[in-house]
């Protein structure tokens, strides 16, 4: 926590009042990406935009024969709306406004949107999850940091999680392809 602080520090103080610096936490599922987050906003105040909340509505309607008839890239496309998270998140805070936008609906994952998540300004926002830190981004992005997490603590994370292994297989061919 106190490294990555240190970077942002450091970058802030490069310029004048400038938009926020955004940092991604990339890495695999299950490597401590959201409590990463957590602890950093603590510490600092950081704005957090979660990936997941930008799931691809489309995606629950896809069958494991559409799943798997994707290709290892199409995977890595298809799971976040980096389109949606780019302008209903990242660009309005880095103008130093608040973000407002419907979350994916993790509690029905259906494909339906959540009611509205507002997102206040902040000198720090972090963006936090699997591909935060996707080219498509870069521009945005002014650090970027990767969470590794030993294989066998991330095997045994997931299996609290209880996912459908058609999906977790389906989910783990695009992040071998992105990583």
């Amino acid at each position: 926590v106190s490294s990555i602080l240190d970077h942002v520090t450091e970058r802030q103080s490069e310029g004048a009042q400038g938009p926020p610096v955004v940092v991604a936490l990339d890495g695999p599922s299950c490597a401590g990406k959201s409590i990463l987050a957590t602890a950093l906003a603590l510490r600092s105040g950081a704005a957090v935009v979660a990936g997941d909340d930008f799931y691809r509505s489309t995606l629950p309607r896809l069958g494991v024969t559409q799943r798997d008839q994707m290709s290892d890239a199409a995977v890595v496309d298809a799971v976040i709306d980096w389109e949606r998270l780019r302008a209903a998140a990242l660009l309005p805070l880095r103008a130093r406004q608040s973000a407002t936008f419907q979350p994916y609906d993790w509690d029905a994952d259906d494909g339906r949107l959540a009611p509205p998540k507002i997102i206040p300004t902040a000198d720090v926002v972090i963006l936090e999850g699997v591909y935060a830190a996707q080219p498509d981004l870069a521009d945005l992005v002014d650090i970027a940091g990767y969470l590794g997490v030993d294989p066998q603590v991330r095997a045994s994370r997931y299996a609290e999680r209880k996912n459908d292994p058609e999906w977790q297989r389906f989910w783990e061919r695009g992040e071998a392809h992105y990583f």
